[in-house]
């Protein structure tokens, strides 16, 4: 009986000197016909990670300076290729839940998503105060949910916050700094004082949350705790760039992919570079011509700004599609 190979090339390249198994199988996966399975790459992504973390724990320890807030352009650029883009997928993953099949549709979902985004951005120059408060809520319930489906909600909604107002406490003149580009100087240190004592709460009972899902979910405790020890030792906004573009946005970015089930790594990028590139240029422009300050400070004050404003949008449609692959097992 006749028997045909629906992969000929990846037996040809098995005969191509220079041709490893393993560029055989990274080919395959690039091009969708041998993908990892979910917990396969959860699992290389949470050993990476808490290798990324304590690297940076022991290089802080040993007295290396990680602090990048003199370093403004540099840190909003790394945001902006490594973290605002897991937002990007939200139209392929609106179209997979609403099937926005004609142009109109999708200009008609652009538009609504932009518009609420535009409220956030108007708020934080009518109401600076509430926006910002507003924002750092918001952000502690997102943030939470990089643990959905491992911790059980109201535990995890205590380490969202942990992670958010920690550094308040253990670096409050810098966290006032941040916060100052984004409102005015009194704002910001009544924020900041205000987030110092909701850190002390939050980082017990994170804590306590961490010793208490040890013995059943070692690896699950393990990567929290390596969290709130980045938020309380390193500079805040390292630990910023760190944990959203490393931890938060690639398992964000993760989940879409399961939710989209691309036929290729290709055709899932294409989703949503489109819409990446689009909110890089308008934060970078956003930055230079808004901000009257030296210009990595205006473009990191943009993009912080922008993923307030954008945060509502994604978080709504996170919402109206249900839960995530990860809580669904």
């Amino acid at each position: 009986m006749w028997s045909i190979n629906p992969y000929p090339h990846e037996a040809a390249d098995r005969g191509i000197p220079g041709r490893s198994s393993s560029h055989v199988r990274w080919r395959n996966v690039l091009h969708g016909r041998q993908w990892p399975t979910p917990a396969q790459t959860r699992k290389v992504h949470r050993t990476t990670f808490l290798a990324i973390a304590a690297a940076a724990l022991v290089a802080t320890a040993l007295g290396a300076r990680l602090d990048i807030l003199d370093l403004p352009l540099l840190a909003a650029i790394i945001i902006l290729v490594l973290g605002v883009p897991h937002g990007a997928f939200d139209a392929a993953l609106a179209d997979r839940r609403f099937t926005l099949d004609s142009t109109w549709r999708l200009a008609l979902f652009i538009l609504g998503y932009l518009m609420i985004a535009a409220a956030v951005a108007a708020l934080w120059f009518a109401l600076p105060a509430a926006a910002l408060c507003a924002f750092l809520a918001y952000s502690a319930a997102h943030f939470a949910d990089d643990w959905a489906g491992e911790v059980e909600a109201l535990p995890r909604m205590m380490v969202g916050a942990a992670i958010v107002s920690l550094p308040s406490v253990t670096h409050p003149e810098q966290v006032a700094v941040i916060f100052g580009w984004m409102t005015r100087a009194d704002i910001a240190e009544t924020v900041t004082a205000g987030l110092r004592v909701v850190g002390i709460v939050a980082a017990n009972a994170a804590i306590a949350i961490v010793v208490a899902i040890g013995l059943r979910a070692p690896r699950v405790a393990l990567e929290i705790a390596a969290v709130l020890a980045l938020a309380a030792t390193v500079p805040p906004l390292t630990f910023f760039v760190l944990y959203f573009c490393l931890l938060h946005s690639v398992r964000h970015t993760f989940d879409a992919h399961e939710r989209l089930r691309p036929s290729s790594l290709v055709s899932f990028a294409r989703s949503a570079l489109p819409y990446a590139l689009a909110a890089m240029a308008g934060t970078i422009t956003i930055g230079l011509v808004l901000f009257r300050v030296e210009p990595g400070q205006g473009v990191l004050t943009a993009v912080f700004i922008v993923l307030a404003a954008l945060t509502v949008p994604h978080m709504l449609l996170e919402t109206m599609l249900g839960r995530s692959p990860r809580e669904l097992g």
